[in-house]
């Protein structure tokens, strides 16, 4: 009995040591009221193209790695199995046995454990031209480390032209297999001198990640049939190019790119600890200068200093913020902490639009007046203020601002507008607008579809706003 009672207790001390680890470092956040400084790179002539589409997505990273002749430079937060994700792994692998370098830095909580598994990625892996390393590494004997994760998600070739962006190595974010995926966005940027600019802060913010200390070596069991392996990946790239024929075409990657003035490099700190929030008050700062000022941002998770009256708008005249709407959102957590927020945002002058458009939006954008535009992995979260690695890109160009501009005003066709009305006048859900009647003359099985579907909506809603309470204690860490 005695020796089961201090079993118990040891247990117990190490549950209370390893979630006190987890859950306290992050709630003493770090104050910063200055900015980051940008850095004002030399003129190196960066060229930009802005990828939407999840399949033109999938092609132009198969497109980059097929044509790489030296180098490459991956770094991503999830890497999940599917067909899309394996055929990044089959393309890294078929470059590797071209001879091509590869480095990898994989954050270790979103590297699927079936990944390691994978027989394709452990060939990857195992070539000595190839080194794999995972970022921040769980450990019981360290649990406040835990939180602190590798957020960052890009690919540089040869030194010359890189894409970043929000997406994940995932079928919601590439290709068209996924039958419910993130609408996202990444940048294809082009250095035509192949020195300076923005591609060297990138290469330079890489070789600090990876020398992290926390940055470790991964090491896959040996691989068996290599092959016959290699073969499978050759059979899986081949099928990949029947479903999307832009792959038997030469790359051009400065084709379909807009002039840039410059592109810039906004980064949090790549360490494993509580982080200063630098990228948010650089994009407040910047916010602050212009008068037009629109945000796509898919999680809404803020606290008083982020939200408190025109924290985030002085200076501007219009301040638009489009976000997932609750019944739509992939991230119910997200979506429960907004709604206790939104009244707080609209009374701090905020234009408020919540996307409808059937699919979650996962993009990440601020556009300032006609000329800024900025695009990264930045959420408006307390993660990616304070915890987590961050990227953003900062480009001055008229016409890559146009472009992005009449894609969020494309956009705010299939969103309602959250006025400031409903700060003084609780409605229904705290909403100012109807849900359309459902018609007479509809078939029964239309409109029972009709009520099927508002009915899921309104349970994602109520579930959303329960787990915003809930968990609101934790906030910081969704």
């Amino acid at each position: 009995m005695d020796v089961i009672g201090i079993a118990l207790s040891v247990l117990s001390a190490m549950l209370l040591y390893a979630s006190l680890g987890v859950l306290a470092p992050p709630v003493f956040r770090k104050i910063c009221t200055q900015a980051a400084s940008l850095p004002h790179p030399i003129d190196a002539r960066e060229r930009v193209r802005i990828v939407e589409d999840n399949r033109e997505a999938l092609v132009v990273r198969l497109q980059m790695i097929g044509a790489a002749k030296r180098n490459i430079v991956l770094s991503t937060f999830k890497w999940l199995d599917g067909p899309a994700s394996d055929g990044v792994t089959a393309a890294l692998a078929c470059a590797a046995e071209r001879g091509v370098r590869i480095r990898i830095v994989v954050d270790d909580f979103g590297m699927n454990k079936c990944l390691k598994r994978r027989t394709a990625f452990r060939l990857l892996a195992s070539y000595p031209n190839v080194e794999v390393k995972r970022y921040n590494c769980a450990s019981l004997l360290l649990p406040w480390r835990y939180n602190y994760r590798l957020h960052d998600k890009y690919l540089i070739v040869d030194d010359s032209y890189y894409l970043l962006g929000g997406r994940n190595i995932s079928d919601r974010s590439l290709g068209a297999a996924a039958k419910h995926y993130d609408i996202d966005r990444d940048v294809l940027v082009v250095n035509e001198k192949g020195t300076g600019g923005s591609l060297q802060m990138l290469e330079a913010y890489f070789e600090e990640v990876w020398s992290q200390r926390v940055s470790r070596s991964f090491r896959p069991r040996r691989v068996r049939r290599r092959k016959q392996t290699l073969e499978a990946c050759r059979a899986l790239l081949n099928a990949l190019a029947h479903e999307y024929p832009q792959l038997k075409e030469a790359f051009d990657p400065s084709a379909g790119t807009l002039e840039t003035k410059r592109v810039r490099l906004l980064h949090n700190s790549c360490r494993p600890t509580n982080k200063a929030p630098q990228v948010w008050n650089t994009l407040r700062e910047l916010a602050r200068e212009g008068h037009d000022i629109k945000i796509q941002s898919p999680y809404i998770i803020v606290d008083w200093s982020m939200i408190k009256p025109r924290a985030h708008v002085d200076g501007a005249h219009r301040v638009q913020l489009m976000t997932n709407a609750p019944e739509q959102g992939a991230n119910p957590f997200g979506c429960g902490e907004y709604i206790g927020h939104r009244r707080a945002i609209v009374r701090a002058g905020v234009s408020v639009l919540e996307w409808m458009g059937g699919q979650s939006m996962h993009t990440k954008t601020m556009l300032i007046d006609d000329s800024t535009s900025i695009v990264g992995s930045y959420n408006l979260d307390l993660r990616s203020t304070y915890l987590d690695t961050e990227l953003m890109l900062v480009i001055d160009s008229t016409a890559v601002n146009e472009q992005l501009r009449d894609h969020f005003e494309q956009m705010a066709r299939a969103s309602r507008l959250i006025q400031g009305a409903c700060v003084r006048e609780p409605v229904e859900d705290g909403l100012l607008f109807e849900q359309p009647a459902v018609s007479k003359h509809l078939s029964s099985s239309a409109r029972l579809q009709n009520l099927a579907q508002r009915a899921k909506e309104a349970c994602k809603r109520g579930f959303a706003r329960v787990t915003g309470v809930v968990f609101w204690p934790l906030r910081y860490l969704m």
